[in-house]
């Protein structure tokens, strides 16, 4: 009986590794994108002035801003369809 919890265990914590590499690769498949679509604004930011570090500062606050707000519509969509009935 020991045994099968041990695999279960393992189980679960591989699950939970591969989802957290998922969303890792997700996250940076997103600021990837969000760097390329934006290379144009990024020079004209520098021409005017802007330092490499005030840039990278506005890309990492606004993933962090789209992530917040993406974890709180998921926490709020699943207590409003979670609820039992």
């Amino acid at each position: 009986m020991k045994g099968l919890f041990t695999g279960i265990n393992g189980l679960i914590w591989l699950v939970g590794i591969g989802t957290l590499l998922a969303g890792v690769i997700g996250i940076s498949n997103i600021m990837l994108v969000i760097v390329k679509e934006r290379t144009k604004e990024m020079g004209i930011r520098r021409a005017i002035g802007a330092t490499p570090s005030i840039i990278i500062r506005q890309i990492i606050a606004e993933s962090v801003f789209s992530d917040h707000y993406g974890r709180l519509f998921g926490i709020g969509s699943r207590s409003w369809f979670g609820r039992t009935y």
